[in-house]
């Protein structure tokens, strides 16, 4: 977790989303530099909202940019991509949901590269609203930099074969991206 600058109008960006209303929807606005490394510049991390308003934010979040996301990668629900595409003029791509490889595509950005820094990094106040105010009363996570604490093994299943499914859903949205990258990057 590192502190914020401005991004170059020429470093790609990408979006990672994991659908939720009950639980938290997450939209995670990534930048890659020149090197390869990723940054976790923005998101929406918010329960109790439908895809259209968070849909209105991110087209709003996206006019502020010079760029447009190189793709949008998304969790499975074809009514909720099909939404989002209307209402923001973006195409999505369902996400690669293997637990097990997405964790470990991510633990791979997480080792530190020829320069000694990890190849993944995430803005301390990426958070392009004010925190959720439901999380903060019930005590949960309000950014995916809060969740990566309790974001474990599963002990319950068979030798830990999956992450324990509990406030995990920017987690989801990280590994979404990161499996991408590392089949299609």
């Amino acid at each position: 977790v590192v502190g914020g600058f401005p991004i170059p109008g020429h470093w790609p960006l990408y979006l990672s989303i994991d659908f939720g209303v009950n639980n938290p929807f997450v939209c995670q606005w990534w930048s890659e530099d020149p090197d390869g490394r990723v940054w976790l510049t923005k998101e929406i991390y918010h329960t109790g909202r439908i895809i259209e308003d968070h849909a209105k934010t991110i087209a709003n979040e996206l006019a502020k940019e010079s760029r447009r996301p190189r793709f949008v990668v998304c969790d499975h629900d074809l009514g909720d991509r099909l939404t989002l595409e209307r209402h923001t003029g973006l195409s999505t791509v369902a996400a690669d949901k293997k637990d097990i490889a997405g964790v470990q595509e991510v633990c791979e950005r997480l080792k530190p590269g020829a320069d000694g820094n990890p190849r993944l990094m995430v803005f301390r106040n990426a958070l392009c609203h004010e925190p959720d105010p439901s999380l903060v009363a019930a005590g949960k996570p309000t950014c995916t930099a809060d969740e990566i604490p309790g974001y474990v093994w599963d002990t319950s299943v068979k030798r830990g074969e999956r992450p324990l499914k509990r406030n995990d859903h920017g987690a989801d949205s990280l590994r979404y991206f990161c499996r991408w990258l590392a089949l299609n990057g």
